[in-house]
């Protein structure tokens, strides 16, 4: 069956919608029937795209704004709801940023970024929002009570990146404030969710993912690519449609996966020796702190052997917990702690004996890992077991990848994903490796120099010998010849 959003009769208004997402929002919003607004400073862009939405048989209106000025706020709204009607639906989507290291940050450019990106989208939502609770109160005309606020986040407000942290800053505040509206509006059917885009194709930044850095950049990304301004058209007009009213608080990441930040080393044992002893000691199950920490700490069927103490552990179910792949267990005098591997990562409970192996006992062979997976999954054969690797490297983002197989080396090895990408294992001798043996060959050399000069010197001290020991005998022939080697 198919299903269609109509926001016909509803009136939307756009910040930042001169370039950008903001335009692209716009006109997402005027082909599902919404009379838009577009707001911002660059009212030429403004009415470029107004006649662009017009000429396509939509509806849409420009005022001039300036979000880091509340009278200027005040006076778009106003201005918008004397040319539309009533306010239902407001995309906060105005946003700047600066690329610098945090050391370098003067108070023009924190200032510049925060006024814009939090403060600006702070007024800007509560002025509307004051409008739509006066609506909703009765204290205004109108048949529609309610709305839709959608807040433009990022998913560096998630995720810190280095190099625009003032930038993350701002939109980690615009996702709590996000939060925090939606607990105090929503008794007054106002819905606040947010969206949290990841690296998106524009004009302001398209020349860059040509460069260098940026194809690096892409070739970190999870499906090594970055987004369209309209591979955020679903996601928008399922929080501003009617149907949405279900939807409050939400922060949806629109990021392809870049948000899945890797486990550490710390946070990959705590979840393995977890999903491990439910089944080694399941009358044991769930762990305590104490049986988890010497769980971390064990030194068989560990690769690496790791020493972790307790708040090292608890730091890491915090974020195991953050995951929803650790969850607290009550009802006993001691909290204990039981994992949520499958549900959290979307995998089959073969999956999660494979990668529970992977991360316990590093890179292995199929071979390998239908023999240390018995106690928590009985592989039928090693075909079962590549074909749930093959399953695992397939996903998005991919869980497990096919390790190059080294010199020597008959099958090649697996390795699991959930850290980040392994060390990478090339078909030749990796240079370390290289370095490594000729560092063992010369030193090997110079053992055999060293001993090849002590042999010429007992020769020679043992020719000296017979010499002296001829003359002291008187006798004429030589002794007979000792062997080099015995």
């Amino acid at each position: 069956m198919s299903y269609n959003i109509d926001l016909s009769g509803r009136v939307a208004l756009v910040t930042g919608a001169s370039s950008g997402l903001g335009a692209q929002f716009a006109k997402t919003l005027a082909r599902a029937g919404a009379a838009v607004v577009l707001a911002g400073r660059r009212i030429d862009r403004l009415k470029g795209l107004r006649a662009e939405i017009e000429g396509s048989g939509g509806d849409a209106h420009v005022v001039e704004l300036d979000v880091t000025d509340v009278d200027s706020i005040k006076s778009a709204v106003a201005h918008a709801e004397t040319e539309t009607g009533t306010l239902d639906i407001l995309v906060n989507n105005s946003g700047v940023s600066t690329t610098q290291k945090l050391t370098e940050v003067s108070p023009d450019d924190y200032d510049y970024v925060m006024n814009t990106n939090t403060r600006g989208a702070f007024f800007v939502a509560q002025e509307v929002a004051k409008r739509m609770i006066a609506r909703s109160c009765g204290a205004a005309p109108g048949t529609f009570t309610g709305g839709r606020i959608v807040n433009i986040a990022s998913m560096a407000g998630l995720r810190p990146l280095s190099q625009i942290g003032v930038y993350a800053m701002s939109k980690a505040a615009v996702v709590h404030m996000t939060k925090a509206m939606a607990l105090e509006w929503g008794r007054h059917g106002i819905n606040v969710n947010a969206i949290c885009p990841g690296y998106i194709d524009t004009e302001i930044n398209h020349r860059h993912w040509s460069t260098d850095a940026g194809q690096k950049l892409i070739q970190m990304l999870p499906r090594k690519r970055v987004g369209q301004p309209q591979d955020l058209d679903a996601v928008l007009m399922m929080l501003c449609a009617n149907e949405s009213h279900f939807i409050n608080g939400a922060v949806v990441q629109a990021d392809d996966g870049f948000g899945l930040e890797p486990l550490s080393p710390a946070q990959a044992r705590v979840l393995g020796v977890l999903v491990e002893k439910q089944h080694t000691v399941p009358d044991s199950y769930p762990l305590s702190l104490n049986a988890l920490v010497a769980g971390c700490n064990q030194k068989t069927a560990r690769q690496p052997v790791m020493e972790l103490d307790e708040p090292a552990v608890l730091q890491a179910l915090d974020e195991l917990k953050r995951r929803h792949l650790v969850v607290e267990v009550s009802g006993s005098r001691v909290l204990r702690f039981d994992h949520n591997m499958a549900r959290g990562l979307g995998v089959p409970g073969q999956a999660v004996a494979l990668l529970t192996t992977l991360m316990l006992r590093g890179p292995q062979t199929p071979a390998e890992l239908r023999l240390n997976c018995e106690r928590l999954y009985r592989f039928a054969d090693i075909s079962s077991v590549e074909a749930f690797l093959d399953e695992l490297a397939s996903k998005t983002p991919p869980r497990a990848v096919r390790l190059a197989r080294a010199p020597g080396e008959r099958e090649a090895r697996w390795a699991h994903l959930l850290c980040g990408e392994p060390a990478q294992v090339s078909e030749g001798r990796s240079s370390v490796a290289d370095a490594a043996d000729a560092s063992a060959l010369d030193e090997m050399r110079a053992e055999l120099a060293r001993q090849a000069a002590e042999v010429a010197a007992l020769r020679a001290e043992l020719s000296q010998l017979r010499a002296q020991l001829q003359n002291e005998l008187g006798l004429s022939a030589p002794p007979p010849e000792i062997p080099d080697a015995i």
